[in-house]
């Protein structure tokens, strides 16, 4: 390996953007049986990284093009080390509630660190170079070529997420969403509109419960997923037919 991707000193994951425990029903082989499953989710990155990333691009200025950054081995390494983060944080709160999940050791960790082994990464921001005179930047959305085993698209908090799943069952959500010629984009994340009542209220539900938060609801109002948005997916070449699974959390963290 080159050792220019080995950590040159150990270091921890940031807290996440959200992190928790969620459940699902998935349909089984068995008779066409649901089968109860359980799933951890982690999402957000690395936010000094990010910055110091940032403050890079700013540097530099006019000296790169839009297509050397996309191919640069910093944005290489900062995909590769938020993705390293996640899973780290993953199999962080599977020991802690006791849940086993498929690990390895990091190969690139200065010292020796166990990280879990992600069943399907979404990345909602990105850029990525696909032809030699185009140059794609990707927010709120992921490129529709890169899906190895289904996307998830982040909802509400208290309502977690959607994972849809791809034409080819090769990992068990499947890929293949669409050709980037017609469409190559997926939305994954709610809409939400700010500054107005949210659903969660501050002194928690039946439903919802903040514990030891002090901070009041937030201020939004999310758009719920609904046939206009599955019609839109069809027109960006995601078949209804393969379906959805629900993941509904039972335990959230928020930073």
């Amino acid at each position: 390996m080159d050792l220019r991707t080995i950590d040159c000193k150990a270091w921890s994951p940031e807290v996440p953007e959200s992190i928790g425990l969620y459940h699902a029903y998935l349909r089984g082989y068995n008779r066409d049986v649901r089968a109860h499953k359980m799933f951890i989710v982690c999402s957000g990155g690395l936010e000094k990284a990010c910055d110091a990333f940032c403050n890079l691009l700013i540097d530099v200025g006019g000296k790169w093009t839009a297509k050397e950054v996309a191919d640069s081995e910093e944005v290489w390494w900062l995909r590769k080390a938020c993705q390293r983060g996640r899973c780290r944080l993953i199999k962080q709160l599977a020991d802690a509630f006791g849940l086993r999940v498929q690990s390895i050791q990091d190969i690139q960790a200065h010292s020796p660190a166990s990280v879990a082994i992600h069943v399907t990464d979404t990345l909602e921001h990105d850029i990525i170079s696909p032809a030699p005179d185009v140059v794609s930047v990707f927010n709120g959305c992921c490129d529709t070529t890169k899906p190895f085993n289904g996307i998830l698209a982040r909802m509400h908090p208290a309502e977690g997420y959607w994972l849809f799943k791809g034409a080819s069952r090769g990992g068990g959500f499947g890929s293949a969403f669409g050709d980037r010629k017609v469409c190559g984009a997926f939305p994954v994340v709610q809409p939400k509109v700010n500054r107005v009542q949210s659903v969660v209220v501050p002194g928690g539900s039946e439903i919802v419960v903040r514990a030891q938060s002090k901070q009041p609801a937030r201020q939004e109002k999310y758009m719920c997923f609904d046939e206009a948005y599955f019609r839109t997916l069809e027109k960006m070449q995601w078949d209804r037919d393969n379906g959805h699974v629900e993941l509904m959390p039972i335990v959230v963290g928020l930073p």
